[in-house]
């Protein structure tokens, strides 16, 4: 969920790879971001900066604008498949990722 911007937001990811914005309110479908290679396994809205995260079992994590919904950044952890995002610290810069070869935090 992602109260910021004009209108409330939901995203869901699927199997079909994609991510959907949801405006909550109208209950509509917004956008479709694609990138991912596989199923998109965990998303996440950063908790000061505009930015949504994703993971997928392609083993990459995206980094999407949630002003403009355009890909900022990818990253590959190395841990194969995706499956748990969390944003914190003080200042939000910490990422933790969970895969399956293990966990990391950037």
């Amino acid at each position: 969920f992602y109260p910021g911007g004009d209108r409330p937001y939901l995203c869901s990811g699927a199997d079909d790879h994609a991510i959907r914005v949801w405006d909550y309110q109208a209950k509509s479908c917004v956008r479709v971001l694609e990138g991912h290679q596989q199923n998109v396994s965990t998303l996440v809205f950063h908790p000061r900066l505009p930015l949504l995260l994703s993971g997928s079992e392609d083993g990459s994590i995206r980094v999407w604008g949630a002003a403009t919904w355009r890909p900022e950044l990818v990253i590959n952890a190395g841990l194969d498949r995706v499956w748990g995002l969390v944003v914190g610290g003080p200042d939000g810069a910490d990422i933790g990722i969970v895969g399956d070869l293990g966990s990391s935090v950037m």
